[in-house]
């Protein structure tokens, strides 16, 4: 069983006094929650009807109920832990692999996917910055319907646009600073435009943060990345 360390119990002691009152929510069990709003996005149907964004104040874990968890020793809710935390590794793993054609083994860039790596990411530019691979999706949607009329584009034009910015500027397009320059300029034009602004606000976001990383990528920097 994992030691915690008085420097982490301090961290406890100091995230239990600032929780502000009312936060905390009794949902069983013996760890501790902290109510969060969190947003659940839909697609809209082949009709084009699309249901309401729900919004739940989940019960996610402090920091208090991961060290309960870790002082219980009960071993399924430990390695529960960690599988939760080994999966954000492998999620960064996999985007630098989308990103790279030429990646393998050998080229891999392990100290990218270390703990202490990912945590200094800022969470807007992290793979996906967390968003569910449906909100991408309806994200993408939207994008093709609105910038046609917006930024008076064909159909062919917003379809790959869209196809670019849900791939997240992967691929051949990562290293191509003009289209990546147009495309952050036409997500102004379509936010200003789109009647889901709440829903996919975070899509918008992430994608210039990740579009500002990109552009200000030095030669040196590009080249080693090719």
């Amino acid at each position: 069983m994992a030691e915690i360390t008085p420097v982490a119990q301090e961290a406890v002691a100091q995230e239990v006094a600032a929780a502000k009152e009312g936060t905390t929510i009794n949902v069983g069990g013996n760890h501790d929650y902290a109510k969060e709003d969190t947003n659940f996005y839909f697609r809209p149907d082949k009709l084009g009807n699309k249901r309401d964004t729900v919004v739940i104040p989940l019960p996610l874990l402090t920091l208090q109920g991961i060290v309960s968890i870790l002082e219980g020793g009960d071993e399924k809710q430990i390695n529960l832990l960690i599988e939760a935390a080994n999966s954000i590794i492998i999620s960064q793993a996999r985007g630098i692999v989308s990103d790279n054609l030429e990646i393998n083994k050998d080229n891999f860039p392990y100290a990218e996917t270390t703990w202490e790596f990912i945590a200094n990411i800022p969470p807007a530019t992290r793979t996906g910055g967390g968003i569910p691979a449906d909100t991408w999706e309806a994200f993408g949607a939207d994008y093709i319907k609105v910038i046609q009329a917006a930024a008076n584009k064909t159909e062919e034009q917003a379809t790959l646009a869209s196809k670019i910015l849900v791939s997240k500027f992967s691929g051949q397009y990562k290293h191509n600073k003009p289209v990546i320059q147009k495309l952050k300029e036409q997500l102004s034009i379509y936010f200003n435009a789109t009647e889901n602004k709440e829903d996919f606000k975070q899509c918008v976001d992430f994608l210039v943060n990740k579009a500002d990383d990109l552009l200000s990528m030095d030669e040196s920097k590009l080249l080693a990345n090719l």
